[in-house]
């Protein structure tokens, strides 16, 4: 393994989750060459990576955030566990009460997901989810960790919790399950979708990523499934 992509996987294994923008600056790549070139060097790189430790149970994989539909990279690892998360090197494992509140978490957030008209798709309140384990007398720390960790996330304001870019790419079949194996489904792009825009006629209800429906909305006005009119706002 070269050099450059010893270094690569190296602070992958420090930060788990990385954008291209966060990258170049860690001369991971050559900040001279082109985008299209640095995406060829970059999966030139995790291709050799993703064969050595492929052994070790673990896997570089690229997913877009939901929002903003940046493309990232996360190590995962690919290691059947009871545990649904499995911690970074050099950490100290999760507790079970912690790994409780976690699940119960995902759960809450798949709940507002598959109910029929959430207010706010794929998010809860803080306080929902600082309430989510009874076992643990303060969450607050437990959450931190896992937003630090990139299983969960929260707004600008902290106020909001919603799944972390991890967990997304990650634990798909766990939250396949937590949906009742019925999770959204963007039709555009055709993967899970969590923090969604819906379709506003009642019969519908189709619900696209936001980043998928800014793209869509530049040249239609009208839902991709249903074809009645939606304005994007």
């Amino acid at each position: 393994m070269q050099q450059r992509t010893q270094a690569l996987l190296q602070v992958f294994m420090s930060r788990r989750v990385m954008t291209m923008a966060e990258m170049t600056p860690l001369s991971l790549l050559p900040a001279d060459a082109g985008t299209n070139q640095r995406i060829a060097i970059l999966e030139k790189m995790i291709k050799d990576i993703n064969e050595t430790i492929g052994v070790a149970s673990m896997e570089i994989r690229s997913q877009l955030c939901e929002t903003s539909g940046v493309k990232f990279w996360a190590l995962v690892s690919t290691a059947k566990s009871d545990d649904v998360i499995q911690p970074a090197p050099g950490q100290s494992p999760y507790s079970p009460n912690d790994l409780k509140f976690f699940r119960t978490i995902i759960e809450k957030i798949a709940e507002n997901v598959t109910s029929d008209n959430p207010a706010n798709p794929g998010v809860i309140p803080i306080s929902e989810a600082l309430s989510a384990c009874e076992d643990i007398k303060d969450a607050k720390p437990v959450l931190d960790l896992l937003v630090q960790d990139n299983w969960l996330s929260t707004d600008a304001a902290g106020k909001l919790v919603s799944l972390g870019r991890r967990t997304m790419a990650e634990l798909g079949q766990y939250l396949s399950e937590a949906c009742n194996d019925s999770p959204p489904e963007c039709p555009l792009c055709h993967l899970f979708v969590f923090q969604a825009r819906i379709c506003p006629h009642e019969a519908c209800r189709t619900r696209l990523h936001k980043h998928c429906a800014r793209r869509w909305f530049q040249d239609n006005g009208k839902c991709p499934t249903c074809d009645e009119s939606w304005k994007s706002s």
